[in-house]
């Protein structure tokens, strides 16, 4: 899996504006791309990530597709980048 995305490896995204324009106005559709990829992966989740895991992180009232850098999940969305404290993981999968 290493430098393929999941995403669009199992059909989750094929970077149209359909998709994208999905995204923006439904708050939860991104997530629930993420995490059938993952499951479609085969990635296990974990209970205890650790840097390199990635995970579906709650920052200011949104979920993130994140990846945990060993002090804080790091992300990104509209506003910029995100740097979230590691207690924020709603769901993560040991990579």
């Amino acid at each position: 899996m290493r430098g393929i995305s999941p995403l669009w490896q199992f059909g989750e995204w094929d970077g149209s504006r359909e998709q994208a324009m999905e995204c923006i106005m439904h708050a939860y559709a991104l997530p629930a791309r993420f995490n059938r990829a993952m499951r479609k992966a085969g990635l296990k989740r974990t209970a205890q990530p650790t840097a390199g895991d990635v995970g579906l992180v709650r920052f200011d009232g949104r979920l993130c597709v994140s990846i945990h850098a060993g002090t804080f999940w790091f992300s990104r969305h509209e506003d910029g980048l995100v740097g979230a404290p590691l207690g924020n993981f709603w769901k993560a999968w040991a990579i």
